[in-house]
């Protein structure tokens, strides 16, 4: 597989770190305080009809 006595070694990125998807983390919040709690709708219908308005402004 690989040589034992070589020097590299996984790097792994901490999940839910804030320089590594701070990005997606953003948008996620966006979406969820303007779109998904920002009005009251009747249903999750609703709700689902009212995202590609939301999406295209």
């Amino acid at each position: 597989m690989g040589n034992p006595s070589s020097r590299a070694r996984h790097v792994y990125t901490r999940p839910y770190s804030p320089w590594k998807n701070g990005k997606v983390g953003r948008m996620n919040r966006i979406v969820a305080q303007e779109w998904q709690y920002g009005r009251a709708r009747e249903s999750e219908a609703g709700r689902a009809d009212a995202l590609p308005a939301f999406i295209e402004r």
